[in-house]
Formats: C-alpha cells, structure tokens, sequence
C-alpha cells in the first residue's frame, strides 16, 4: 500500500495543515514523511485515530500485526459480548477444573455444615460477639471502650 493513497483514504484528501493539527505531528515532519513515502508506525497510528481509523486496523493495513488479531476483543469486551449461557459455561468449565486439582471445591456441602457446627465461639477468636443475654451499654459499670 501506498502511503499517500493511504493517507488520502484514511483523511479524506485532508490537507497537510489538518493532518498535523489533528494528529499532533509537526507539519515539518509530516510534510518530510509524505515526501519520502516513508511514516513511523507511531506517526500512522495518531493519523489513524485522529481520523476515526480504528488503529488495530492501522496495524494491520501496514503488517505490524497479524490480521488474525483483529478478530480477538480485549477481555472485557469479550465478557460484555458473551451470552449469559457462554458465561455460565465457562464458570462451570473452571470450577470442574478445581475439582480435578484438589481445591476447595471438591468438599461436600454437608461437610461444610457439619465444620460450621463443631465450631464454638473459642474457634472464631477475642473479638466474636459472646453469648451473654446483655451487653453493657455506655454508661454501664462494667462498660468499656476497649480491651
């Protein structure tokens, strides 16, 4: 591709001036670069989004980034395109896999339960509400702010 013929498309035949405004490119260089046929990826790039060109396309057009890439969304638009079914799918895909490696998941709810029970309120440590009918509120005797 030519850089000119590019430059044209991706502009729509804007005017050096305009270029550089938009792009943020001295008018010097640009005018240096169109000159040459010869742009810095990085120059292409700020034409590129200045003008509304998508700049993966960008990279693409001039071989810094294989085509293949323009298909695979970042994370979370790859979330936000999935469907409800997809999301579910893969949240039970992991999960098995924890299961398959020995984590946590892999322990019973009945056996959860069962831990829960035996524990007293020694287990949950000093600052676990006790079991007592009342508390001391401020102005109490045996109130305090503190250990």
């Amino acid at each position: 591709m030519e850089l000119n013929d590019w430059i044209q498309n991706v502009t729509a035949e804007a005017s050096a001036q305009e270029i550089s405004s938009k792009a943020g490119i001295s008018l010097r260089t640009l005018q240096h670069q169109l000159s040459t046929g010869r742009m810095s990826l990085e120059n292409k790039v700020r034409i590129a989004t200045a003008f509304s060109h998508h700049p993966l396309r960008t990279l693409v057009e001039w071989g810094a980034v294989d085509a293949a890439w323009e298909s695979v969304p970042d994370i979370e638009a790859a979330l936000r395109l999935a469907t409800d079914e997809q999301l579910t799918d893969e949240v039970l895909r992991r999960m098995k896999r924890g299961l398959a490696s020995g984590s946590p998941l892999d322990t019973s709810v009945d056996d959860l339960m069962e831990r829960r029970s035996q524990r007293s309120a020694a287990d949950l440590g000093e600052y676990a509400a006790d079991s007592s009918p009342v508390e001391p509120e401020p102005g109490d005797d045996d109130y305090h702010d503190g250990p």
